[in-house]
Formats: structure tokens, sequence, C-alpha cells
């Protein structure tokens, strides 16, 4: 990151030291200077626009001396109150531009000395956290020369998420998150594709924040219409055009609106050259508070001028907040009166004001505008937004979806960790059935971020670019989405469609864990939430459980990072201290035998002897204390079926947080409960050997690792699986969709990079994976044809070239793996550079390389084991008959 952020052009560096100083200032000036926020917030965005105009040589000295002013009276820490309102005036008068309104007399207007503050920082003065001043030397210490977007939307961000004197933000509460900017790219790029962006394109953002959309989109629309490679000099009186003309935006706050007004007119300012402004009487920057940028709320009635226009862009990050009716805020009311009178045609789903935006916004867009919103990832996995996203997607024209969940932790440097996604979309018009479209989903993975994935476990490096790999791009069918289901997009993001045949198989053909309970078979509960203290009256009267004296309840933070538990230790066992309920729900599954389910599934432990099940915990209980088969169901939950299954049917498994609900294991299909006592032998047996096992942390791959004691359990854990596996009737493709998920693929859930994922594949992975693409392409031409697939694997420590061959033969043919010698490596290094295509600034795509030349297909990969499982190797199959169905058809089409 440094190595990168020290090559970049001045116009792309963010000064962070002059962000800590700002912030520090502005909390200085509030604290210990009596300034209103406000006054505060206006103060330091005045100096940031007036030293912008001075490092660009559009305040220059002849300026200056024009209106009787010395540079060190404005920008110094000896600077003149009288001297510093004078530029301000005139400034207003000569460029129009009076972004951060400042009033330099009555109560508001910031003291002399305040000001002396304020330019001394500007000038490289230290404010630190304490409020005292560190002097500098008489240099000027920062280039504002160069004033990139990045640092306004920081600066913004700075103000916005300030705590106020109760600890908390007002960006907190309104649910305001910061856009990283390659994010933005990548949208307006997107946006792109669909509809250009040109003069006469309308563009708006309906909370606009700090302008990041909008800017991106001005600069884009500048660089469009004037190309430097045609246009040496731009004029600003056609930029001022451009920008009146096409770029809108509204916001609630009235800091985001100064802001994002500033950041335009810099942005209009890149690109004049400065002698212009002082020669043509003409120029004026054009005020665009109230003709442009308007500050209002967007569930009020809109201004009139945007009420009116039509926009053919709609583009932006709505706020992320779920309103509470109970404890509205004054300005939440006029949204929450829109969702109580909308919620029939158009619900939300969990109060969530970012979808009632989604819905909203369609009612300014142009009859053949586009739309994209970036908003909480949780929109498409929620249960409680099923409603939403099923009415959403018969209404709307859902085009296409990037979901950033794996990039939580790295897309915004830690600013947010909320899982996020971008949703484009448009008005449905005439457009044709269900069955004719599908909409592409981007889900990109930290491991496949080659320019800043991290090279060791725990590292997190901050994004500042996107790389768009094509294999984690996939087009689903419309039909797939329209019931609502969010197990569609776990699936685009982990899985296949081969997952979702396998799900959809076992969930006919076998009882859930739910019709278990129906059938009174068992009983399945989370744990009581028990009580310190005893209420008598009111909705949270309590009451005492005597049964609960003298027993012991599950400590399961102290089996937090433990894998692979079949009996607890007795440091996760405690005598149970609250015995107050509200509720007696939960009691019942305390009792033993029963078994005890993790809300991570990762154990399942069956217990004899009472233990109470601490909320949010999962306990089971047989109707008739058949301990036979609670063993049996105790290892069947400790499976790696149970685990994949509830990976991808629990909603923030893979998104947010990696527990699983209730509802979610009611959902599993399960295959023991007509297991005769003779069958279950088999499992309780195993059960007995398992429990003499020591449990292992997560990440650690050999038994002993935690304890001396050597307990084979891996050999154990394999006959485990068969067993399940076996009472389901899977084959050994449907075995390899879960072992290959469960050991490597989940290695790069929550933004890891774990090694069984992203270490070179081994020989004998690269020839599984060789036999097992064979073996699905000759099942797809069948026994009868006269015609066999052969698989070569041509590899170096970084890629990987597969040849397919279609060949005249009756007999099976031979797979291959060789290491490649010099001259092939070579070949191999240049295509991966010839691969890696930059689209946009901060934005790149990494195409697969697939080739059909006559009878052989050659694949170009990465020597990540990911990439080279068996059941990538059905993904790779399934592709390679589409295209050449395709391929057929076409031929076919031209031949008539």
């Amino acid at each position: 990151w440094k190595e990168w952020s020290s090559r970049l052009r001045p116009d792309r560096r963010v000064n962070w030291k002059l962000l800590d100083n700002l912030k520090n200032l502005d909390k200085h000036l509030q604290d210990n200077c009596d300034l209103s926020r406000p006054t505060s917030h206006a103060l330091i965005g005045k100096y940031v626009y007036l030293n912008y105009l001075r490092d660009r040589a559009i305040l220059s000295d002849r300026k200056l001396a024009s209106w009787g002013v010395e540079a060190s009276e404005v920008f110094s820490s000896s600077a003149s109150f009288t001297k510093v309102r004078l530029v301000v005036q005139k400034l207003e008068s000569w460029l129009n531009g009076n972004v951060f309104p400042l009033a330099f007399s009555g109560t508001e207007a910031p003291k002399a000395e305040y000001v002396r503050l304020v330019a001394g920082v500007f000038n490289g003065d230290d404010i630190l956290p304490s409020g005292d001043r560190q002097l500098t030397l008489d240099f000027q210490a920062y280039d504002f020369s160069y004033i990139p977007i990045e640092t306004l939307s920081v600066v913004y961000e700075q103000f916005l998420h300030a705590p106020n004197e109760k600890g908390e933000s007002k960006g907190k509460v309104e649910g305001a998150y910061y856009t990283p900017i390659p994010v933005v790219n990548y949208m307006l790029g997107e946006m792109e594709h669909v509809l250009p962006l040109e003069d006469g394109v309308r563009v708006l953002d309906p909370a606009c924040g700090s302008g990041a959309f909008l800017v991106q989109s001005y600069r884009r629309l500048i660089e469009k219409t004037y190309p430097q490679h045609e246009h040496a000099t731009v004029q600003p009186i056609p930029l001022q055009k451009l920008l009146v003309a096409n770029i809108f935006g509204m916001d609630r706050d009235d800091d985001a609106c100064a802001v994002t007004e500033l950041s335009l007119l810099l942005t209009l300012l890149d690109y004049v050259d400065p002698p212009d402004l002082e020669d043509d009487k003409r120029v004026k920057l054009p005020p665009l508070r109230d003709r442009n940028i308007f500050h209002s709320d967007f569930f009020d009635p809109l201004p009139p001028a945007l009420e009116k226009t039509r926009f053919h862009w709609i583009v932006g990050n709505p706020p992320w907040k779920k309103l509470n009716p109970r404890k509205l805020k004054d300005n939440d009311r006029p949204a929450w009166k829109w969702m109580q009178e909308n919620k029939k045609k158009r619900p939300v789903g969990g109060n969530e004001l970012a979808r009632a935006f989604a819905w909203k916004v369609g009612d300014l867009l142009d009859e053949n505008g586009e739309i994209a919103l970036f908003m909480p990832a949780m929109t498409l996995f929620d249960t409680r937004a099923a409603e939403f996203r099923e009415e959403f997607f018969k209404r709307m024209n859902l085009r296409c979806v990037a979901n950033f969940s794996n990039l939580a932790e790295v897309i915004s440097a830690g600013r947010f960790r909320v899982p996020s996604a971008s949703f484009f979309y448009s008005s449905l018009g005439d457009e044709a059935s269900d069955q004719d479209r599908f909409v592409k989903v981007f889900s990109p993975l930290v491991a496949n971020q080659e320019v800043t994935r991290p090279e060791s476990k725990g590292e997190r490096i901050e994004s500042w670019c996107i790389v768009v790999n094509e294999s984690e791009i996939r087009d689903i069918p419309y039909a797939d989405i329209i019931d609502g289901s969010g197990l569609r997009w776990k699936i685009a993001t982990w899985g296949s469609h081969f997952d979702v045949k396998l799900l959809r198989r076992l969930a006919r053909r076998f009882p859930t864990w739910g019709d278990l309970e129906n059938g009174s078979l068992l009983t399945i509960s989370e744990g009581p939430a028990l009580r310190a203290e005893h209420v008598e009256t009111g909705p949270e009267k309590t009451e005492f459980q005597r049964e609960l004296v003298g027993k012991n309840e599950l400590d399961a933070t102290a089996l937090s990072g433990l894998r692979h538990i079949f009996a607890f230790p007795d440091s996760a066992v405690r005598p149970c201290e609250n015995h107050y309920l509200r509720r007696k729900r939960g009691m019942e599954v305390c009792r033993g035998p029963h078994v005890v389910v993790s809300a991570a599934r990762n154990f399942a432990v069956y217990v004899e002897d009472y233990l109470v099940v601490p909320s949010r915990q999962i306990g089971v209980v047989s109707s008739d204390d058949n301990r036979m088969l609670l063993k049996a169901l105790s290892l069947f939950l400790s499976s790696d079926f149970a685990f994949y299954h509830q990976f991808f049917m629990a909603s923030q498994f893979g998104v947010q947080r990696g527990v699983a609900t209730l509802d979610a294991l009611l959902t599993m299909p399960c295959s023991l409960q007509s297991l005769t006592s003779d069958q279950l032998k088999t499992w309780v047996a195993l059960h007995q050997e398992l429990v003499k096992t020591n449990p292992r942390r997560v990440g650690e791959t050999k038994a002993g690792s935690l304890f001396d004691a050597d307990d084979k359990l891996d050999d154990l854990l394999v006959q485990l699986n068969d067993l399940v596996f076996d009472s389901f009737g899977m084959t050994e493709r449907e075995r390899a969709l879960v072992t290959d998920f469960v050991h490597v693929r989940l290695e790069l859930n929550d933004g890891k990079v774990g090694r069984p994922a992203v270490d070179n594949p081994s020989t004998n992975d690269l020839k599984k994976y060789a036999n097992r693409l064979r073996k699905e392409l000759d099942d797809y031409v069948g026994a009868g044809s006269p015609h066999r697939h052969s698989v070569e694997v041509i590899h170096d420590k970084s890629s990987g070239m597969i040849c397919i061959d279609f060949a005249e033969s009756t007999k099976v043919m031979a797979t291959s793996v060789a290491l490649a010698d010099s001259k092939t490596a070579i070949a191999l290094d240049e295509a991966r550079d010839e691969l890696l295509e930059e689209i946009g600034q901060w934005l790149y795509f990494n195409r697969d390389l697939r080739i059909h030349d006559g009878t052989k297909t050659y694949i170009f990969k990465p020597m990540q084991r990911f990439h080279w499982t068996e059941s990538q190797a059905m993904v790779d199959a399934s592709e390679i008959i589409a295209e050449m169905v395709s391929f057929a058809a076409d031929a076919k089409e031209i031949d008539a």
C-alpha cells in the first residue's frame, strides 16, 4: 500500500495527517471555542476552498493585491479577520462561489482568534487530540493544488461521524455510510454499458452525501465531451453548462450539500486554466444550491425543480437505517408515513429505509433511464425482505447485482464493516417475460483481488481498486429469483446450479427436522433466555424456575474457536446462576438426554444429564428419550453435510455473521428417523469412539495439535461423513460438492484467504480435477458416442493451462499433469499479463481464457486450489458444454 501510494499522482493522494488535524480542529472549535457545529464546519470548509484556489493560482498574488490583501493576511497563523472577510466577499462577487456560507457578524460569527487558528492548521500547525497547538515552521505543509474527491469525502465523513456530547455521531444515527471510490467507479462503469453518459443525460443522487457519485459522473461527462486528445484546454463556460444541465443531487444534511457543491465546483476548476478566470469577465462559478443541489428530505414533498424532472441516471448510496416506529425521530416521520402508505404495493421488509429509497427513486426515472444504488447486502438474503424481493423483482427490471459481502473488511479501510451490494435496475416497461431475462451477478472474493490480496493470515489490506474476475460473474435466470428466496443469491457467490439441484433433491426425498418436530418425534427449540432479577408485574414479569437450582449450564464462550467437539470439557460447564424466566419457552430442551447444537453449527453434542442450553443455542430432545437416535442425530449435525446445508439456508452465513437460526435448522432434511435399532448401532459405536477424541482449534488440520493425545480424529470424521452421505444415497459428484465447499471454498468466507483454498494445488488435486472434467464431458456425449475427451494440464507455480481434445475413440482416454518447461512458463507469464485489463479508474477486469480451436478447448486459470477442485471441474464442464451447444445452434442458424 505504501509503495503504491507513493507512486500515485498528487490528485490521487489523501493527506491523512491533514485529515487528523481537521478532525481534532473541528472537535476543538466546538468543545473549547464554543463554536456551533454549523459554524465550525463552514469555517473549515471555507478554508479548504480558499487554499485550493490559492494553490491553483486562481487566488494569485496579483488578484489578492488588486483587493489590497497580502497572502499572509489570509493563509497563515497571523491571518487578519478583516482581510479574510474581505477576500470571501470579493470571491463571492467575482466567482459567485458561495460554498460553505459563513457569517462574519452576529452571534454565529467566529472570533478573529478562531480564524487565525484555522488558517494556521491549514498552513501546517498541528492540533493534538487534547486541543494543544503545535506551530509549524514558516513554510507550506500541504499542497492544495490537487484536492481529490477522496479527501473531501473523508472531511465530510469526519464531520458526519464526529461524536456529540452523548457519544453518538450524526452519521451513525442517520445510517450514512461512506461509499468507496472504487465502488463508485465500478457502478458508473456498469451504468455506462447500458446507457452511455453524455450531455443531456441527467444524473440524480437522491442522498448525495459528500457528492462522490455526482463528482465522478461529472468527471466522466467532461472527459467524454471534451476528450483530452482533442481539447488541450477547456473553457469554463461550457463546463458550467455541462454541470448545471446534467448534475443534480439532494440530501437532508446541510453539510453534505455544502461539501457536494464544493466538490463539484473544484472538479470544474480542475479542468480550467486559471488565467481564463482572471481575464474573462463572463466567468462566474454557477450557484448550485436550490438549483442543482437541494437541502431536502427525499420523502418530504420534493423541490418543484426535481418533482417536474425525469432523470436518466439515478445513482447513489441511500441511508442504511432501520426505522423503529416506537422511537421515530422527527426527520424520519416522512419516510415512515411513505412506508405505511405504500406497504401493500411496495413493501420494504424490516422497515429498512434503503429499501424504501429503492422503490421511490423509480418515480423520478425517465422511461429509458437506469438506477444504481449501493445498499446493505442483507437485502438479498434477509428473510424479512422476502416480500420486498418478490414484489420488487416483479415490478422492476433487475439487470445486475454486485455482492461485495466478502470484501466487507477491506473495501472501506475499516470505515464500515456492514456487507454491501450494488443493485442495477430500471422500470419494467414492456420487458420480455421472466423466462427470457437474466440477472448478472458479480460476487468478488478477496482471494481474487490480486492487487490487494493479503499475504498472511489475519492481514487486512484496503482495496484501492476492484478486480472484476470473469469467474465471479454468473447469469441467473430471472425465473429463479422471482419468488424472493435468498438461496439463489447465496449460490451465486458460493456454489453453482449443482448445489441447487442437490439441495432441492434432498428436500423432496426426505422429511425435514421441522417435519419430525411436527410429527412429535422431536422437540427442537432455542435455549431459555434466563434473567438474573425478578420482575413482579408488567410485560417483563418473570417467574422463578425452581428446577434450575443446583443445575449446570453450558458456557458457549469457552468453546469459541474450537471445532469437532463431541463431549463438553469441564471448562465449558458452570453452575447456573440465573433462575428467572419471562417465558417458559426452551426449558424442555434442557432436560437430558438431549443434543445441544451451536448457533454457529460448529458443534452438536449429546448430553445425558440436565444441562441448561444458553439462549440462541439450540436443544433437541426425543419424545420417547431415544438415546440411540439422539446420539446419531448429534453425529449427523456434526457432519460436513449439515454445515454445508446450514451455510446455504441460513441468511447470515457467508454474508454478515457465521450464525444460523432455528428456522434454518428446521428446513434441513433428515435421513435417520426411519433407521432400525440395528442400523443405529453403527452410529452409536462411532459416537463412542468420537467422544474419546479431543477438539481442535479452527484452522488446525492435524489431530493432537491442541492436546497430546493422538486420537485418530481424521479417520473417524471420514467415517462420520460417509455414514451421512450413504444415508442420503449421495453420488460421488454430490459428495464432492459438499467436501470441496466445506474443506476448500469455505476458507474464503468472510474475506479470508485460507491456505487450503489459495495454496497451490497438489499433483493429486490436479489429477482429480482432470479426471472429473473428462468424466463430466464424456457423460454428456454418452456411452454410445464414438468420441471421447482427453484432458492435459500443464502448469507452473502461478498458472495452469488445460487442453481438452474431443477425439475419435471408443475407450476412455488418458489424463495427464505436467510441469511447464522454461519456454512454456514464460508463455504462461505473458498470458497472465495480457488477461488483466484496466477498464476504468481503479477498476480492472481479469478475463478467464477459454479458447475453442477445432476439436480442442484450452482453459487458463491461476494455480490456487479452489480453482482446481472436482466441483469446479463440474462447473467448467457445464460451461464448455453450454458454449459448444450455443456454437452449434448459431452454426445451424447461419446455415439456414
